[in-house]
């Protein structure tokens, strides 16, 4: 049980909504598509990074699988860093 506390400490969660005018995307092809931009865009960044725990990536959410959620599909992910500052810092760059 102390454990499971500790390792939620040291990680990441980030979402990522797309508007198109006033209203949010949810087209899952078309947050698939974003996904893979936006990880060409970050990998000239983070090229060669050794990371501590777990990689950056980025998945698309898609809200009408599994659980029942009043969040709209986005692009998010979580990230493990542990002890390393350096992937914390890097990661809200990249953001």
């Amino acid at each position: 049980m102390f454990g499971d506390e500790v390792e939620e400490e040291d990680r990441l969660w980030y979402q990522l909504f797309t508007f198109d005018g006033a209203d949010i995307v949810e087209d899952s092809e078309m947050l698939q598509a974003l996904a893979h931009t936006y990880s060409q865009h970050v990998s000239k960044y983070i090229e060669g990074h050794i990371w501590h725990h777990d990689n950056f990536c980025l998945s698309v959410s898609d809200s009408s699988v599994g659980t029942k959620t009043d969040v709209p599909n986005h692009v998010g992910g979580c990230m493990r860093y542990g002890d390393n500052v350096e992937d914390e810092w890097l990661f809200f760059f990249l953001l």
